[in-house]
Protein backbone atom coordinates (compact mmCIF):
# COMPACT_ATOMS: atom_id res chain seq x y z
CA UNK A 1 0.00 0.00 0.00
CA UNK A 2 1.04 3.30 -0.91
CA UNK A 3 1.03 6.77 1.63
CA UNK A 4 -0.38 8.10 -1.73
CA UNK A 5 -2.19 6.69 -4.94
CA UNK A 6 -4.20 7.12 -8.13
CA UNK A 7 -6.50 4.81 -9.46
CA UNK A 8 -8.80 5.65 -13.03
CA UNK A 9 -11.53 3.16 -13.69
CA UNK A 10 -12.31 2.53 -17.20
CA UNK A 11 -13.76 5.10 -19.13
CA UNK A 12 -17.49 4.36 -20.55
CA UNK A 13 -20.24 6.42 -22.04
CA UNK A 14 -18.05 9.49 -21.27
CA UNK A 15 -17.63 8.99 -17.63
CA UNK A 16 -15.01 7.41 -15.23
CA UNK A 17 -14.45 7.16 -11.96
CA UNK A 18 -11.13 8.60 -10.51
CA UNK A 19 -9.95 7.48 -6.23
CA UNK A 20 -7.20 9.20 -4.32
CA UNK A 21 -5.69 7.72 -1.37
CA UNK A 22 -3.53 10.25 0.05
CA UNK A 23 -2.69 9.19 4.07
CA UNK A 24 -5.83 8.22 5.90
CA UNK A 25 -8.46 10.22 3.51
CA UNK A 26 -9.89 8.91 0.14
CA UNK A 27 -11.64 10.78 -2.27
CA UNK A 28 -13.68 9.43 -5.05
CA UNK A 29 -15.11 11.20 -7.83
CA UNK A 30 -17.10 9.86 -10.97
CA UNK A 31 -15.77 12.36 -13.71
CA UNK A 32 -16.91 13.20 -16.93
CA UNK A 33 -15.00 14.13 -19.97
CA UNK A 34 -16.82 17.03 -21.35
CA UNK A 35 -15.83 20.13 -20.99
CA UNK A 36 -12.86 19.33 -19.97
CA UNK A 37 -10.22 17.41 -21.32
CA UNK A 38 -8.66 16.42 -17.78
CA UNK A 39 -6.57 13.97 -18.61
CA UNK A 40 -4.32 15.95 -20.95
CA UNK A 41 -4.44 18.69 -18.76
CA UNK A 42 -3.09 16.46 -16.06
CA UNK A 43 -0.31 15.24 -18.50
CA UNK A 44 0.34 18.79 -18.76
CA UNK A 45 0.05 20.14 -15.40
CA UNK A 46 2.67 16.95 -14.06
CA UNK A 47 5.11 17.96 -17.08
CA UNK A 48 5.01 21.57 -16.18
CA UNK A 49 5.46 20.51 -12.29
CA UNK A 50 8.46 18.38 -12.98
CA UNK A 51 10.04 21.69 -15.01
CA UNK A 52 9.71 23.53 -11.37
CA UNK A 53 6.32 25.71 -12.08
CA UNK A 54 5.00 26.54 -8.89
CA UNK A 55 1.34 26.20 -9.04
CA UNK A 56 -0.88 24.11 -11.78
CA UNK A 57 -4.67 22.94 -12.10
CA UNK A 58 -6.44 20.81 -13.26
CA UNK A 59 -10.11 20.91 -13.88
CA UNK A 60 -12.49 17.49 -13.69
CA UNK A 61 -15.92 17.94 -14.82
CA UNK A 62 -18.74 16.58 -12.50
CA UNK A 63 -22.01 17.61 -14.17
CA UNK A 64 -22.88 19.57 -13.48
CA UNK A 65 -20.30 20.86 -10.67
CA UNK A 66 -16.33 20.63 -11.13
CA UNK A 67 -13.62 19.66 -9.33
CA UNK A 68 -9.67 21.01 -8.90
CA UNK A 69 -6.77 19.69 -8.39
CA UNK A 70 -4.83 22.34 -7.04
CA UNK A 71 -0.70 21.15 -7.19
CA UNK A 72 1.38 23.59 -5.10
CA UNK A 73 5.35 22.80 -5.72
CA UNK A 74 7.90 24.03 -2.93
CA UNK A 75 11.12 22.68 -3.90
CA UNK A 76 11.03 19.09 -3.23
CA UNK A 77 7.21 19.23 -1.53
CA UNK A 78 4.41 18.95 -3.85
CA UNK A 79 0.88 19.87 -2.04
CA UNK A 80 -2.36 18.57 -3.40
CA UNK A 81 -5.84 20.27 -3.07
CA UNK A 82 -8.94 18.66 -4.35
CA UNK A 83 -11.81 21.53 -4.01
CA UNK A 84 -15.04 21.36 -5.50
CA UNK A 85 -17.33 24.20 -6.56
CA UNK A 86 -20.11 23.27 -4.32
CA UNK A 87 -18.01 22.55 -2.07
CA UNK A 88 -15.18 25.41 -1.30
CA UNK A 89 -13.54 24.55 1.84
CA UNK A 90 -12.19 21.38 -0.29
CA UNK A 91 -12.53 17.47 0.20
CA UNK A 92 -8.87 16.28 0.27
CA UNK A 93 -5.48 18.36 0.97
CA UNK A 94 -2.01 16.19 1.14
CA UNK A 95 1.46 17.31 0.92
CA UNK A 96 4.30 14.55 -0.14
CA UNK A 97 7.11 14.30 -2.14
CA UNK A 98 7.24 15.62 -5.70
CA UNK A 99 9.08 12.55 -6.97
CA UNK A 100 6.39 10.13 -4.96
CA UNK A 101 3.16 11.99 -6.07
CA UNK A 102 4.29 12.50 -10.26
CA UNK A 103 5.19 8.65 -10.31
CA UNK A 104 2.17 7.49 -8.57
CA UNK A 105 -0.28 9.52 -11.23
CA UNK A 106 2.01 8.36 -14.00
CA UNK A 107 2.12 4.64 -13.29
CA UNK A 108 -2.43 5.44 -13.06
CA UNK A 109 -2.37 7.56 -16.38
CA UNK A 110 -0.42 4.31 -18.14
CA UNK A 111 -2.17 1.66 -16.34
CA UNK A 112 -5.52 3.83 -18.28
CA UNK A 113 -3.97 4.01 -21.35
CA UNK A 114 -3.01 0.76 -22.00
CA UNK A 115 -6.40 0.08 -20.85
CA UNK A 116 -8.01 2.73 -23.09
CA UNK A 117 -6.11 2.32 -26.30
CA UNK A 118 -5.22 -1.47 -25.87
CA UNK A 119 -5.88 -3.06 -29.26
CA UNK A 120 -9.10 -1.58 -31.08
CA UNK A 121 -7.85 2.65 -32.38
CA UNK A 122 -11.86 3.21 -32.18
CA UNK A 123 -12.19 2.45 -28.65
CA UNK A 124 -10.97 5.69 -26.84
CA UNK A 125 -13.22 7.82 -29.01
CA UNK A 126 -16.24 5.52 -27.91
CA UNK A 127 -15.76 5.62 -24.22
CA UNK A 128 -13.72 8.65 -24.03
CA UNK A 129 -14.13 12.01 -25.93
CA UNK A 130 -10.63 12.85 -26.27
CA UNK A 131 -7.58 10.38 -27.22
CA UNK A 132 -5.92 9.48 -25.00
CA UNK A 133 -2.05 12.17 -24.82
CA UNK A 134 -0.13 8.88 -24.71
CA UNK A 135 3.03 11.31 -27.08
CA UNK A 136 2.95 13.67 -24.04
CA UNK A 137 2.80 10.80 -21.30
CA UNK A 138 5.71 9.00 -23.24
CA UNK A 139 7.97 13.20 -23.08
CA UNK A 140 6.23 13.22 -19.15
CA UNK A 141 7.75 10.19 -18.55
CA UNK A 142 11.33 10.50 -20.46
CA UNK A 143 11.44 14.39 -18.06
CA UNK A 144 10.92 12.34 -15.28
CA UNK A 145 13.79 10.25 -15.61
CA UNK A 146 16.19 12.68 -16.23
CA UNK A 147 14.76 15.21 -13.59
CA UNK A 148 13.12 13.85 -10.60
CA UNK A 149 16.43 11.18 -9.80
CA UNK A 150 17.33 10.83 -6.08
CA UNK A 151 20.53 12.31 -5.06
CA UNK A 152 22.21 8.66 -5.18
CA UNK A 153 21.40 8.47 -8.87
CA UNK A 154 22.22 11.79 -9.50
CA UNK A 155 25.96 11.10 -7.70
CA UNK A 156 25.27 13.03 -4.95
Amino acid sequence: MYEFDVQFGPPSHGGMRVKIVAGDQECQEDVSDVPCDSIRDLVSSLSLLVQGIGETTVDWSLEPNYAQWIFSRNGNDLDLAIKHSERPDGQLVYCGKVREIVHRVIKALCDLGAEQCGSDENLPNAVWSWPFPKQELIQLRALCATTLKEPAERGE
